[in-house]
């Protein structure tokens, strides 16, 4: 093991994360883990990690100090990280030197990804390395804060460098992954366990919606017409949800679930959004307007078929050919 990075700020909110835990959610455990999995799965297997090594999600800006040479990427909303105050391209693998001193912040949004190579040592705790605030799970339960060193399980060999140092996604992410402001984000979904007692569900799909600040890892709640029908039915009897659930509490604004969404919920479930589509949602500021989509249940399998291809063997290019 060797120390590999010493936090010096963090200005918003800094986590470990891996892919989430899985195994416990019937004893009231979240699968929290990277709310954009694929913006995560990609940070690291652009510099050879194991697609589901632990990372450091960020939220925000954030500085520290390399304690080794390695190999670091940095996936998700910015375009430029800095290293020494000098730019340098996202979603590229970067050596960085002992000393040098690594800026993240916000671009298209403000949600970023940083790996290390071989990965951030980090113990398990029931069966992954994610963090989940709420619960003061994870091995640094209440987050990264200055003054904490990280560890790493390997130092790259010079031919590790050579071996990464042209790969590069097979997409241009900025364009199909990361929602800009002045555009409107489609949110597919499918029906949820109670569409039917709502009479005025396809107000869902005739109405912008727009993210509202009272919006975080656990949901991200909408401002826009309310179904007058969740209004009229209340509460629920509690249900399992899961992240891509679009609960309607009394009020009649939807909550979309997300990555440290409860196992447990008494507010109706109208929709069921599509996971690619909830990684691109965890990109949206406050006030970005979004749309939901009606789809078949054959277009959702296929578009499911996909998504799970790419984040269980994502596929990354050396020049023109693929590694």
């Amino acid at each position: 093991m060797v120390k590999i990075l010493r936090i010096r700020s963090v200005t918003g909110i800094a986590t470990i994360q891996d892919i989430g835990r899985y195994g416990f959610r019937n004893i009231g455990v979240p699968v929290a883990g990277a709310l954009d999995r694929i913006s995560y799965v990609y940070s690291n297997v652009l510099i050879g990690n194991n697609p589901f090594s632990a990372v450091i999600e960020v939220i925000g800006v954030f500085t520290a100090e390399v304690l080794n040479d390695t190999i670091i990427c940095v996936t998700g909303g910015a375009e430029k990280i800095y290293v020494n105050g000098i730019e340098h391209n996202t979603w590229k693998p970067v050596y960085v030197k002992k000393g040098s001193v690594i800026t993240i912040k916000p671009g298209l949004s403000p949600l970023n990804y940083l790996s290390m190579y071989s990965g951030i040592k980090c113990p398990m705790v029931l069966g992954s390395r994610s963090t989940y605030l709420r619960g003061k799970i994870g091995c640094y339960p209440e987050g990264l804060n200055p003054g904490l060193i990280l560890e790493s399980y390997l130092l790259p060999e010079p031919s590790i460098w050579y071996r990464v140092k042209d790969l590069e996604p097979p997409f241009n992410p900025f364009i199909q992954y990361i929602p800009l402001e002045d555009q409107t984000l489609e949110l597919r979904a499918t029906p949820g366990v109670h569409s039917d007692l709502l009479w005025d569900l396809d107000q869902l799909f005739k109405n912008y919606y727009y993210v509202s600040h009272e919006s975080d890892r656990l949901g991200y709640r909408l401002e826009g017409s309310p179904l007058k029908s969740a209004q009229e039915l209340g509460r629920l009897p509690s249900i399992p949800v899961d992240r891509g659930y679009v609960q309607v509490p009394p009020n009649g604004k939807p909550i979309v679930l997300m990555s440290d969404s409860q196992t447990m919920g008494g507010y109706a479930v109208a929709l069921h959004v599509l996971q690619p589509d909830i990684d691109r949602l965890a990109h949206c500021q406050p006030g970005y307007r979004v749309l939901f989509k009606d789809i078949t249940y054959r277009e959702a399998e296929d578009i499911m078929s996909d998504y799970l291809q790419k984040i269980q063997e994502p596929i990354v290019l050396l020049g023109r050919g693929v590694f």
